[in-house]
């Protein structure tokens, strides 16, 4: 009798969720909101993350898995713009819809849609706050970016340079380090 009921219902729609790694506060926020409206939905989601926020590895891994279970579409943070580009372009092919959050693919074009911050306009913002709040006094400074590869990075590095108004060159710039998200 279970197997006539169980023949009888609907499949849940599957659908993954991807993000750098599992705990960055930002990403359980983005997990447990991605599960409420998975089960308000009826949906089921397959959660899967990097161990770091530069584990490409992981990342191509669970876009592989993912499309084999047969999910219809796959949200990403993804750890680098462009090392989970042809996973994601297979997972595609196969009519997987992919959108990247907050980190572009690089081209955007990789996915199908990216739902994210402006990195750059951001990185604009902070620069010219930051310039505005030293009076335009030549200070020292101390850039903490995120891992080399990171497109959120470079967006926000550029920005900020741009904002504060120096080129990456500047001699006030004293040292560029790795903040790790």
């Amino acid at each position: 009798a279970a197997s006539a009921t169980t023949g009888s219902k609907s499949a849940k729609i599957k659908v993954g969720l991807i993000t750098k790694d599992a705990t960055n506060p930002f990403f359980v926020k983005m997990r447990a909101g991605a599960t409420k409206a998975a089960k308000q939905l009826g949906a089921s989601l397959i959660y899967a993350a990097g161990k770091s926020s530069s584990d490409n590895a992981s990342q191509i891994a669970a876009i592989e898995n993912m499309t084999t279970a047969g999910v219809k579409g796959i949200l990403i943070t993804v750890a680098d713009g462009k090392a989970e580009n042809a996973a994601i372009a297979k997972a595609r092919k196969k009519g997987v819809i992919v959108i990247a959050l907050d980190s572009p693919t690089v081209p955007p074009s990789a996915t199908n849609a990216l739902f994210a911050t402006n990195n750059f306009n951001a990185g604009v913002l902070i620069g010219k706050y930051a310039r505005a709040a030293t009076k335009g006094k030549k200070v020292t400074i101390g850039m903490l970016d995120e891992h080399a590869g990171s497109s959120v990075g470079a967006l926000r590095h550029n920005g900020f340079l741009k904002g504060f108004g120096i080129k990456g060159s500047n001699s006030q710039i004293a040292c560029v380090g790795n903040g790790e998200g």
